[in-house]
């Protein structure tokens, strides 16, 4: 019989809470959102001079 994966169908964010790393993971992602946001609005300012 042929080995089913275990994560086919599950989400991303199942997977991640499986591995270990949700909470690390959104810390990250926040980061880099906040981070992208700021250099977006930085750009802005600089391009209305």
């Amino acid at each position: 019989m042929k080995k089913r994966n275990q994560h086919i169908g599950s989400s991303l964010e199942d997977f991640l809470k499986e591995e270990g790393v949700l909470e690390e993971t959104r810390a990250v992602v926040l980061k880099e959102t906040l981070a992208w946001q700021v250099q977006q609005s930085d750009g802005e300012g600089q391009n209305q001079q």
